[in-house]
């Protein structure tokens, strides 16, 4: 309902049902994650799909972005208050475990694919690969020797964009990256791979 203000009637109705119609059964819970409420959505327009102001201004959910930082910090918070909340009530011995999604078709994707292949990036995806950079690298040294540019820095690396981005995808022209030309594909691909799975 708002930072730190939760409410789980929908889960405890879901909760019920399931306790009135499946016997003695145990559960996995399947928890969707990507679905934004109205106030996270205009509270961090950067870090969803459909920000205010976009393509759908009506739309009452909007998606977040998962590579972004700020929504895995919030979601984790909010997986944790829901467990808690869970452990509390009569149910709780029959959860044996949870299914978490987000992403594009709920399957950790990222929901834009198609804009970035043509490299329309949400600022978030700069943002975060930049953080990305910084920490695998250390420094702009060691940057500009893997990126075998003299002039690129943390605060302007962007994520990778046409031939450069596309070519390693099982749709470009070949499926190998050489590392001495290509590091910053292998990077974006690199960071979007750990962050996904983070």
């Amino acid at each position: 309902k708002g930072p730190g203000r939760f409410d789980w009637t929908y889960a405890e109705k879901k909760l019920k049902y399931f306790e009135e119609h499946s016997g003695d059964s145990k559960w996995i819970i399947r928890v969707r994650l990507g679905l934004l409420a109205e106030w996270w959505r205009h509270q961090h327009p950067d870090d969803v799909h459909n920000p205010p102001g976009g393509s759908n201004p009506n739309q009452s959910l909007s998606v977040a972005n998962i590579a972004s930082s700020v929504w895995s910090e919030e979601v984790c918070g909010l997986i944790r208050e829901f467990t808690t909340w869970l452990k509390s009530t009569r149910w709780s011995s029959r959860i044996i475990g949870f299914m978490l999604n987000a992403g594009s078709t709920e399957e950790w994707l990222i929901f834009d694919t198609g804009d970035t292949y043509q490299g329309r990036y949400q600022s978030a995806y700069t943002r975060e690969f930049r953080k990305w950079l910084k920490a695998r690298y250390g420094g702009e040294a060691s940057l500009r020797k893997a990126w075998r540019n003299p002039d690129v820095t943390f605060d302007m690396a962007e994520c990778p964009t046409g031939q450069t981005r596309n070519g390693s995808h099982i749709w470009g022209l070949y499926t190998l990256r050489d590392p001495a030309h290509d590091r910053p594909a292998i990077d974006y691909y690199s960071f979007l791979n750990q962050t996904l799975a983070d």
